[in-house]
């Protein structure tokens, strides 16, 4: 079953239907039968949602929910973790910078 092609590139505006919908340039289109994942996302701090074949779309096994107040996130479970590592490292260094715990 064919896919999106590796080679997209431009940028188009559409206003939405009264169903919130909008309609994808073809040469942007999977092939028939072939579903696409939306995924809500940050680009440069600012929200975005990402379509993305299972193809293309590569997740283990599992998938680790996360809720983040108004929305919740999809991630591979290991990536995950690492965020929070991170997330918490940051947490820790801010903390003890201002003297905090």
């Amino acid at each position: 079953m064919s896919s999106v092609s590796d080679n997209l590139f431009g940028a188009y505006t559409h206003k939405l239907d009264p169903k919130n919908r909008i309609a994808i340039p073809a040469e942007w289109r999977p092939s028939e039968g072939c579903a696409l994942l939306l995924l809500s996302g940050r680009r440069l701090d600012l929200p975005t949602v990402k379509a993305y074949t299972r193809e293309k779309f590569q997740l283990s096994s599992s998938v680790r929910l996360a809720a983040r107040r108004g929305y919740f996130e999809l991630w591979e479970p290991s990536l995950y973790e690492e965020v929070s590592r991170r997330e918490n490292a940051s947490i820790s260094d801010i903390n003890q910078s201002y003297g905090i715990l």
